[in-house]
């Protein structure tokens, strides 16, 4: 169960993010898409080390959801 009171809302939109969480597991704009690619350029040498390599349409396709 989830409570909190309309005392622990600083900002409206914190009541947006925390709807998104509950209902699809995710927050819009959590982060920049710029930082989004510099986490997929981290991990793709991991990624194919331990043979799951991220191929480039896998790499556009997740990048176009941020």
């Amino acid at each position: 169960m989830f409570l909190f009171s309309d005392t622990q809302i600083n900002h409206e939109f914190f009541v947006e993010d925390i709807s998104n969480i509950l209902n699809t597991a995710e927050v819009p704009n959590l982060m920049e898409p710029g930082d989004m690619v510099t986490i997929f350029e981290n991990i793709r040498g991991r990624a194919k080390a331990a043979g799951r390599a991220l191929h480039s349409s896998t790499f556009q396709l997740n990048l176009s959801r941020f």
